[in-house]
Parts: structure tokens; C-alpha cells; sequence
């Protein structure tokens, strides 16, 4: 068996594979060889038996069962209900993950296959943390989260950011958000969407911007339930636990409540850095 520790923020991942995986980047930037276990993942070749017990979420790519509690996790490919793999992690030993590939992938696993069945929403919940559709910039050693919805333009604010400003893209699409000892902090991400921008660097919150097209470019601070819905929306949620997206909900609360959270109207241009910059420096 091979044996890979991967750590994110506070959080340190092992996982056991029949083989050695392909360590590339982004993957090798998250490799350390810290002794503790947070969430224990172990693939092994078996066969997938056909789902049995209560249905709780049905999506594109995944059927999840309770089994006598067991939660399992049954991947398929969009439009298709053959089974390539099954994750499984018991009720009471939720940091425990057993993920069961067919034989006929006997030394096929490559790295992003094993990160795409890790669900890592469900492991941030399960550490009191949360992924989050940001882009992630640093700036004068803070982090600065760019969220919206696809398509917004947080990409296009965090290179204008890079160009006119001097900061730097840590993510492009997703981010660790956690807090720790009262401190508020993003950390990279193994994967980040179709940015392919992805770093291994934690950093405190400067600020979390919500943004929004515009003719003209204003920024304005959120507060209250405002602030609580621009983190929220941003958050990834579980299609399934009720449990964890109460955890999602608290997390949202508390950087809410500790990190100052603005509204971007803005054009894709110069100017809208200099806007968001003397709200946020001045």
C-alpha cells in the first residue's frame, strides 16, 4: 500500500492507495509529512454492490445512501447509473473514509481521480471549516476573496488586481475558509476549477467581496444579515447532511460577524481597483 499525507489550512488528509500515485502539481504542493490524521481515506479494489437503504440525495454525479449507518456514496458518470466507485464512511466514524474502486481499474488510479472522490465540502464541514467559490488574491500579506456567481467576473477582478496592483492569484476558484484561535483564514486548494491557478498558501482574511456587473464602479460595506447571505451564498453546501450545512451556516456567521465584507459593482477595469483599494486601505 502507499501512503500520502496532503495538508490544507489546519487540515491534514491521509490517504492509503493500492499504488503509487502520480504526484504532480498541483497535487505535490499540498504533500507533507506531518504525523497527525484528521480524515483517513483508504482506496481499495472491490466490487460495487447495488445501492440498498434510504435515499437522501439524488445529483449529476452521485446517489448517496444511509445503510444501517453507513452513509454510501455511489459515483456515476452525468446521465449514467453504472457505478465506478463507492465511498463509505460510518455515522459514528465520520473521519474514516473507505472508497471502493472496480477491479477493472487495477492500476489506472491516477491522483485527480483520487481527489475527485474525496469529498472535501463534506471534510471542511466535518473540521468546523468550509470551502468557498472565491478567487483568492494576496495582497500586502492578507488575503483578499473575490465570490460570485460563475461567470461574474471574479477571475477577470483578481488578474486586473495582479496587473494594477501587484498582488497575487492564490486560487482561481476555490478556498479554505476556517477559523483558528479567533483569527480568520483562507488557505489554497488542490484544485481550482478552470483557472488551473492553484497555491499552497494560507493567509489572514483581509476582506470577502461580493460582485456584481455594473455601469459604473462602487463599493459598499455589508453588514448584518447582508454580510451573512454575500459568505453564505459563497459557500459550498452539502446536497445532503443537514448537519454540515448547519456547520456551512455557522461558519458564514462567524466571518460574517468578523470579517469585513463589502458589495463590488464594477466594471472588468483599472479604476475598479483603485475604488475597492481606498475602501479597504484607507
Amino acid at each position: 500500500m502507499n501512503i500520502c499525507r496532503f495538508k490544507t489550512g489546519n487540515i491534514v488528509l491521509r490517504v492509503e492507495t493500492p499504488e503509487p500515485l502520480d504526484m504532480k502539481e498541483p497535487y505535490s504542493l499540498f504533500l507533507c509529512d506531518e504525523e497527525k490524521n484528521d480524515v483517513n481515506v483508504i482506496f481499495r479494489y472491490g466490487d460495487i454492490v447495488e445501492p440498498s437503504g434510504l435515499l437522501l440525495a439524488e445529483t449529476d454525479s452521485v446517489d448517496v445512501f444511509e445503510d444501517d449507518g453507513t452513509f454510501c456514496f455511489f459515483y456515476h458518470i452525468t446521465g449514467e447509473k453504472v457505478y465506478y466507485a463507492l465511498r463509505k464512511v460510518n455515522k459514528e466514524k465520520p473521519s474514516h473514509h473507505e472508497i471502493i474502486i472496480p477491479h477493472e481499474y487495477e492500476g489506472k488510479i491516477w491522483t485527480r481521480l483520487v481527489f475527485s472522490l474525496i469529498n472535501f465540502d463534506d471534510i471542511a464541514a466535518m473540521m468546523n471549516a468550509s470551502v468557498f467559490h472565491a478567487s483568492f488574491i494576496e495582497y500586502n500579506g492578507s488575503a483578499i476573496l473575490f465570490t460570485a456567481p460563475c461567470g461574474t467576473g471574479k477571475s477577470t477582478q483578481a488578474a486586473l488586481w495582479e496587473k494594477h496592483q501587484g498582488a497575487e492569484t492564490i486560487n482561481g476558484d476555490k478556498v479554505l475558509i476556517y477559523e483558528d484561535n479567533g483569527r480568520f483564514f483562507a488557505a489554497g486548494l488542490p484544485f481550482s476549477g478552470s483557472s488551473d491557478i492553484c497555491k499552497n498558501r494560507i493567509l489572514p482574511v483581509k476582506a470577502i467581496v461580493r460582485l456584481s456587473q455594473a455601469k459604473e464602479n462602487t463599493v459598499t460595506r455589508l453588514t448584518g444579515i447582508n454580510a451573512y447571505k454575500a459568505v453564505f451564498e459563497g459557500c459550498y453546501h452539502s446536497k445532503w447532511s443537514s448537519d454540515f450545512n448547519k456547520i456551512t451556516s455557522d461558519v458564514a456567521v462567524s466571518f460574517a460577524g468578523n470579517v469585513p465584507v463589502y458589495h463590488l459593482a464594477c466594471l472588468p477595469d483599472e479604476n475598479a481597483t483603485h475604488v475597492l483599494k481606498n475602501e479597504l486601505f484607507s
